[in-house]
């Protein structure tokens, strides 16, 4: 099978791969559009790894130079030393400070210290099983909280990372989700364009269509009622609630594996999440409390009170877009086999 159209992400999430086996054009359309959107999400991560570069020589030229000045003027301080041999250098030198600089330049060091490990575990261990996101936020999550003994100057930058990821993958699940069910709709109009509200009841749609949406249609609606219905009242996918409500309405026989998909614990997580973020300035209210309680993947904030700030960690934002990559996967091949055996 032919791979899909899109670039090979830095950060991996391997269950996109799996979007090669669907054939149907315009699924495998909505299947590209969502893995380049997967790819937009990572390249966040991306272009912070060359920021963390740029922070570790930085950070390494400033104890060299801290070492520099504190040195003999006769003598100089050699500028490809090993952190071993930076370390010799500091020791000589805070052997005769006071109590309040010898900690600060000890401090320094460790933080230098801690940085490159970090950093090295970034670069170096590619081929860890591990996913990267775990190397990097391990880094971002240093950066953080503390630069060279000022704690919290990083914390706003790196926040504002995580919550662009988690805001970013939102965007990315909702249009695919609308997508992926008007070209349902489109190739199915039959069986999935019934939306009406209640089992049993005759649908009244139509009522809500007229000349003026058949003619934005040229008046053939081959293929193409899923189109017309999405932007009616009765379709929205705006939120987890509607969108999860339109595929029960259409997908009420024969897939079961599109409605476990679709009505996956991850998407309401990843949705209070982007919401909290969006709207109360990734604060904890009222609705974001409850569902802290309720769902697995909020379980870390169970314990917030009414406006105490969100703080992620890269594991945090792992944790919480993995399964989402991987659900929406699974309900694009749902929805693609469900059109096979129709």
């Amino acid at each position: 099978m032919q791979k899909l159209e899109y670039d090979q992400a830095w950060l991996d999430f391997p269950a996109v791969n799996e979007l090669c086996d669907v054939v149907e054009p315009s699924i495998r359309q909505v299947a590209e559009a969502f893995a380049q959107n997967v790819l937009r999400v990572s390249y966040t991560v991306k272009g912070c790894s060359a920021l963390i570069d740029i922070n570790w020589q930085t950070s390494r030229s400033c104890l060299l130079a801290n070492l520099a000045t504190r040195q003999e003027a006769s003598a100089n301080v050699p500028k490809d030393l090993s952190l071993e041999e930076m370390k010799l250098w500091v020791s000589v030198f805070t052997a005769e400070m006071d109590g309040y600089k010898r900690a600060r330049l000890d401090e320094q060091f460790d933080y230098v210290k801690e940085l490159r490990a970090r950093h090295a575990r970034m670069v170096d261990e590619v081929c860890d099983p591990d996913p990267q996101l775990v190397y990097v936020g391990s880094v971002l999550d240093f950066l953080g909280s503390k630069q060279d003994g000022h704690p919290q100057v990083f914390a706003p930058y790196v926040q504002s990372i995580y919550h662009s990821m988690v805001v970013g993958m939102w965007t990315a699940f909702e249009v695919m989700g609308g997508d992926l069910w008007e070209g349902a709709v489109n190739l199915h109009p039959g069986t999935l364009a019934d939306i009406g509200s209640d089992k049993g009841r005759s649908t009244d749609q139509a009522k809500g269509i007229s000349l003026n949406d058949l003619a934005k249609l040229g008046f053939d609606l081959k293929n193409q009622m899923g189109t017309l219905l999405r932007n009616k009242p009765q379709i929205s996918f705006q939120t987890i609630q509607n969108i999860i409500l339109a595929y029960e309405k259409s997908f009420s026989k024969d897939a079961h594996s599109v409605l476990d998909a679709v009505g996956h614990d991850c998407f309401k997580c990843l949705s209070r999440l982007r919401n909290s973020i969006v709207h109360r300035a990734a604060r904890c209210d009222t609705e974001f409390k409850k569902d802290a309680q309720e769902l697995e993947g909020l379980a870390k904030w169970k314990d917030l009170e009414i406006g105490d700030l969100l703080i992620f960690t890269g594991g945090d934002v792992q944790r919480l877009l993995d399964p989402v990559v991987e659900q929406s996967v699974a309900l694009i091949k749902s929805v693609a086999e469900w059109i096979d055996r129709h």
